[in-house]
């Protein structure tokens, strides 16, 4: 009999410990979605943007191990760093960037580039990434990549 109580006192532990760890913020969460995974350009201020611009995919990719990101144009790549602050706060730092011209691809070319210095927040919602400028308006939309 000891042991059956012990046993049911045992199994009521483990199930409260693990629904009160489960209640991890959403920062956390978000942060989690947001690295290591590849998000595809959807929208660039407002304008839709083609799933293949040259044979390639415009997307956008955060790596946590060394809090660096990149970025494909569809012609040109964009990196550098970024840090993640105080919930859903995100700051992009310019790093490096190639600069072929692309015929029939600048918009989101030169969009792209001048997005990272206006965004300071983030959104995710339902494997979708907003991008936001320091009025909250939605500068960039993503999708998550399979």
């Amino acid at each position: 009999m000891k042991n059956y109580v012990w046993s049911t006192l045992t199994v009521m532990l483990v199930l409260f410990a693990s629904c009160s760890m489960s209640k991890k913020n959403s920062t956390a969460d978000s942060t989690a979605k947001l690295e290591d995974v590849t998000w595809r350009l959807t929208e660039l201020e407002g304008k839709a943007v083609r799933k293949e611009i040259n044979g390639k995919v415009p997307s956008l990719t955060f790596t946590s191990a060394d809090k660096r990101y990149g970025a494909i144009t569809g012609c040109n790549g964009i990196g550098g760093q970024y840090e993640i602050k105080q919930g859903d706060q995100l700051r992009l730092m310019m790093g490096m960037s190639t600069k072929m011209y692309c015929e029939n691809n600048m918009e989101v070319e030169d969009g792209f580039g001048k997005l990272f210095p206006l965004v300071q927040s983030y959104a995710i919602q339902n494997n979708r990434l907003e991008l936001k400028d320091a009025d909250s308006k939605v500068v960039a939309t993503f999708v998550l990549m399979p």
